[in-house]
């Protein structure tokens, strides 16, 4: 008879008939059926009592035990629970069975611990904590609040993860070390030494992908963020607020995006203040193919205390977009953006961003560039200032003299400069009922808040502004309805150059320009139809014109005027020609326009910005000390007209200290050896005598910062060093330096402090005053400038006279010329082309060179 399979069970072992083995294969068939039964699926409970766990360990250890055939939910009900929890790679979880342990919101269900870790995370994947507070309460030693090693694909969104803040480098609020493609999203992550640490670094990037969107990162000690390697990491929309030193630290990391993000750059309630908001050093350094983009973020506030808003070191790596960026500064040190590439480092862009301060420093330092950098559309304010944008090797002193540096490289030809009106010191969005930069689209669509970016006028910086964007602006321009033949006439928009519109000039149809302004230039008499079309993203709008062209009736009247009239030694001044009846070409003649010594002939000022003395409206920089007649020559076909001033332009002597041992001009400006905008240099000494024909010297103190304990003025009344000290400062003696003024607003806290007030007047009775400057070592700071100027001598006239080797001289050969004048304190000026309008040269002894025949 057959045997059925539970009368099989009933034999003695010895008499089955399949045998021992067999026997323990079906048992272990029915075992690991009964297993697969009790695995875990479904929603479970964790509260006090009356749920499937009353502890959260507890339902750990069964998912630990059991493994999962499904996705599972944990829902923790709002208490407190004072637990660890050690997760590791549980069975059956995946990317479709994930492990949700979800609380009643992150102000209900709390987890805490004073341990180790409260949340431990080694090998375990697909676990999501939503809705809780996970707080490390612990204060000594090494704790985390979160601890994850060599995890992947976890989850934390909508959670509070806290640490105690801590001075010792031990703490940590969340903590992850060689982990990827995880996602930290809606959490509050705040205290610790460390608020996040996250440890990826690979030299093949074998690390990263992690995900983190709409965080607050708060209350550090130390580093709000800190990242080490990583390749693909995301950020977004993240607020890292009153953090220590760094709020920021990126190192190493490839191929990164930063998007939306906000940092004030403000203070937490941890005893290290800012220093960077963001540092960022080496951004793709192991290679790879993606950049590193960094779009829509605020960087700093009024009120920071940062020196680096964004520190960006990238010094020969690769492939950066940088775009629509707001980075404000309310301090007076420090930069905005320090973007330090080289010449080997290749495609980076830099477009569309908004750098502001209210205070004194640098706007943008960005020394070397080749010919894979872009740079277009960005916003620099203010206008002018010490040391405002460093690039090419070169500091600026303005956002004009930048601009023309970097136009010669094709670099931000449409640079601005606007001061925006934000909505806080604090808040860097826009006041949309204010005018804000715009410029072109630089292909980010949208704004940090989401909002659609206008392509055709794109705010600069982080926020897209509505305004003038909502109608269709109005064309309008005025202008003569006659212009005569061949002189420029200048149509002007009646828009401001701050209102969000683009324009276009046609002349008879063809495109003439896209300037806010028109300057034509008609080349015949008879009629001419302008138009100009306003763009806006609303819409276009457009007007005609039209206008006569005519010969003169006359010939010109000369006529002109200058932006300044009185500037120091190296300033730059506009020539502007106002004259009537339509002159149409122009000749202009400034004297004196060299001198002569016996080094040769030298320029005393230099045309710029591709201007010369035939352009109607000509700029020039003055190199040297003096007063300047100005005359122009308008011309039109009906004739010439010629009006000249004297000294119409006065040009005060300015000079670095050391550079000239005796300066014997009536007044001046002196600077240290770094010069008006530069830092002075390290192990410096100069000096310079003041000896004008003067009775009396005065010297006032305009700016003063040095190394204090470290780096002295000393003033002298006096010829050199051994006269009368007017420094005041007599025995704060530091080693081989001092004793002299010393200090400033970067460096006011040392044993030897001893500055000049603004309000000073030194007097050097003597007619003479002895300057001396001193530094030591290392440590170069923004230095001084100095205005000094004198009363007369009373004393008799001198008496000039000259010899010469010869009375007679062959063409094309030099003459000398050794003056024998006699007198006190005398200058000299020689007339060698007896052309009695200008000075050939100041020397006391001149040399002269005559090219043709005649006496």
């Amino acid at each position: 008879m057959r045997k059925t399979y539970n009368q099989l069970c009933a034999f003695p072992l010895r008499y089955a008939p399949f045998g021992r083995v067999s026997l323990v294969f079906l048992l272990a068939l029915l075992f690991g059926s009964l297993q697969l039964k009790a695995q875990m699926s479904g929603t479970y409970t964790v509260c006090p009592s009356g749920c499937n766990y009353s502890t959260v360990n507890a339902a750990l250890s069964d998912l630990k035990t059991k493994g999962i055939s499904g996705p599972v939910t944990v829902n923790i009900s709002a208490d407190q629970y004072n637990e660890t929890l050690s997760f590791t790679a549980i069975t059956g979880s995946s990317a479709t069975n994930t492990i949700t342990f979800k609380g009643a919101g992150k102000y209900k269900t709390r987890l805490y611990n004073n341990g180790t870790q409260v949340i431990s995370i080694t090998t375990g994947k697909y676990l999501i904590f939503k809705d809780m507070a996970i707080e490390q309460t612990g204060t000594t030693a090494t704790k985390y609040a979160v601890y994850m090693s060599s995890t992947t694909n976890n989850t934390f969104d909508n959670c509070i993860i806290a640490a105690p803040i801590a001075t010792t480098s031990g703490m940590y609020a969340l903590y992850a070390t060689s982990c990827s493609n995880n996602i930290y999203s809606n959490n509050i992550i705040k205290g610790g030494y460390y608020t996040v640490y996250n440890y990826q670094y690979s030299t093949t990037y074998a690390f990263g992908g992690d995900l983190f969107e709409n965080n607050r990162i708060t209350q550090s000690q130390y580093y709000g963020m800190y990242t080490y390697g990583g390749l693909d990491n995301t950020y977004k929309r993240n607020y890292i607020d009153s953090t220590g030193y760094y709020a920021l630290y990126s190192y190493y990391e490839g191929s990164a995006y930063y998007e939306g993000n906000i940092l004030p750059g403000l203070q937490g309630s941890g005893t290290v203040a800012p220093y960077y908001i963001i540092n960022m050093n080496y951004p793709n350094y192991y290679g790879g193919t993606g950049y590193l983009e960094f779009y829509n973020n605020m960087i700093g506030s009024e009120s920071t205390p940062a020196y680096y808003a964004h520190y960006l070191y990238a010094y020969g790596y690769n492939n950066i977009k940088y775009k629509h960026n707001t980075i404000h500064k309310g301090n007076t040190t420090g930069y905005n953006l320090y973007f330090y590439g080289s010449t080997a480092s290749n495609n980076f862009e830099l477009k569309n961003n908004n750098l502001t301060r209210t205070g004194s420093g640098t706007l943008l330092y960005y020394p070397y560039q080749n010919n894979t950098h872009s740079a277009e559309g960005n916003n620099y304010y203010p206008s002018t200032g010490s040391n405002l944008i460093y690039y090419n090797l070169k500091y600026f002193s303005s956002v004009a003299d930048y601009q023309v540096e970097a136009k010669k490289l094709g670099f931000d030809q449409f640079a601005t400069s606007v001061m925006p009106t934000y909505k806080s010191g604090i808040d860097l969005h826009l006041d949309p009922a204010k005018p804000a930069p715009n410029n072109r689209y630089a292909g980010i669509d949208k704004d940090i808040d989401g909002d659609d970016r206008c392509k055709s006028f794109a705010t600069v910086g982080a926020d897209e502004t509505s305004y003038g964007k909502t109608t269709i602006a109005k064309a309008g321009f005025s202008g003569p309805d006659t212009v005569i033949v061949g002189s420029p006439t200048n149509f002007f928009n009646t828009a401001s150059v701050n209102d969000p519109n683009n324009f276009k000039y046609y002349i008879n149809n063809v495109f003439a320009g896209d300037s806010i302004h028109l300057r034509y230039v008609s080349t015949s008499t008879g009629t001419v139809t302008i138009k100009l079309v306003t763009e806006s993203c609303a819409g276009k709008d457009s007007v005609t014109k039209t206008v006569h062209v005519v010969n003169p009736t006359a010939k010109p009247s000369a006529r002109f005027i200058s932006n300044v009239s009185t500037i120091v030694q190296g300033e730059v001044v506009r020539f502007t020609d106002i004259s009537r009846n339509g002159a149409s070409s122009w000749k202009w003649d400034i004297t004196p326009d060299s001198t002569f010594d016996v080094s040769g002939k030298s320029a005393r000022y230099k045309f710029l910005y591709n201007t010369s003395a035939t352009s109607q409206n000509p700029v020039l920089q003055f190199l040297v000390s003096g007063k300047y007649k100005v005359c122009l020559t308008a011309t039109n076909n009906l004739g010439s007209n010629t009006l000249c001033r004297a000294d119409y332009i006065s040009v005060q002597t300015s000079f670095n200290i050391g550079s000239i041992a005796v300066s014997t001009d009536s007044a001046g400006y002196i600077y240290d050896n770094g010069g008006k905008d530069g830092d002075y240099t390290s192990s410096f000494k100069g000096s310079t005598l003041l000896a004008p024909c003067a009775e009396k010297i005065y010297l006032i103190v305009k700016k003063f910062d040095t190394e204090c304990n470290y780096d002295y003025l000393r003033v002298f009344d006096g010829a050199d060093n051994k006269g009368t000290p007017l420094h005041r400062c007599l025995a704060n003696i530091n080693g081989a330096n001092g004793p002299g003024f010393v200090g400033g607003p970067s460096s006011n806290t040392c044993a030897n402090y001893c500055m000049p007030s603004l309000t000073d007047t030194f007097v050097a009775k003597s007619g003479k005053m002895f300057l001396e400057f001193q530094t030591d070592a290392s440590g170069t700071f923004s230095g001084f400038e100095l205005y000094y100027w004198s009363k007369p001598k009373a004393q008799p006239k001198p008496t000039a006279s000259f010899t010469t080797m010869s009375d007679s001289v062959c063409i094309n050969k030099p003459l000398s010329f050794t003056n024998t004048s006699t007198g006190d304190d005398i200058k000299y000026f020689w007339d060698l082309d007896n052309d009695l309008t200008t000075f050939e040269s100041t020397t006391k002894n001149a040399i002269w060179p005559y090219y043709a025949t005649g006496t």
